[in-house]
């Protein structure tokens, strides 16, 4: 009651060090003699693990569109995965186009299946602004990419003349 924010600290450091959810250290536990896992018995069981959250499928396509030996990338916006960081445009569905390859990878509870497709623009191209930028491949180094973006970035074959 004196000082709540010091006994949470406390609590909080009995946890990370002597309560610990794999191998406790009951033995070194100033509060052993009132806890009710060990005086039952229950010390591997209490806290019971949260159930896992299943994961959720995703499906998507990166878009690679050249132009001039360049790439087209695109800033990640607010509240995106990997927000403020470039990567190469997306699809929920596969547009047409030449199949490059799949990048699979995890974001939190979510597993992502992306297909590379690469394709010619069709029209103007677009045109640069501060959130989207044509680019070289070479110049994909020294772009802040998304991890998935850096493992699509190696899926690029040069580009013919």
């Amino acid at each position: 009651a004196r000082d709540p924010g010091l006994f949470n600290q406390a609590l909080m450091d009995l946890g990370a060090g002597v309560c610990t959810p794999e191998k406790p250290l009951c033995n070194r536990c100033p509060l052993a003699g009132a806890c009710m896992a060990r005086r039952t018995d229950r010390v591997a069981e209490i806290p019971a693990a949260a159930p896992r959250k299943a994961a959720t499928i995703v499906r998507e396509t990166a878009i690679i569109e050249r132009r001039a030996g360049k790439v087209l990338v695109e800033r990640r916006g607010p509240g995106e995965w990997w927000e403020g960081l470039w990567d190469f445009p997306r699809a929920p569905r596969r547009p047409r186009g030449r199949r490059l390859g799949t990048v699979a990878y995890t974001v939190t509870h979510h597993k992502v299946t992306c297909t590379v497709v690469e394709r010619e623009p069709r029209g103007h191209a677009a045109r640069p602004t501060a959130n989207r930028r044509w680019v070289t491949p070479q110049g994909l180094a020294h772009l802040a990419l998304s991890a998935p973006g850096r493992r699509i970035a190696k899926l690029l074959a040069p580009s013919s003349p």
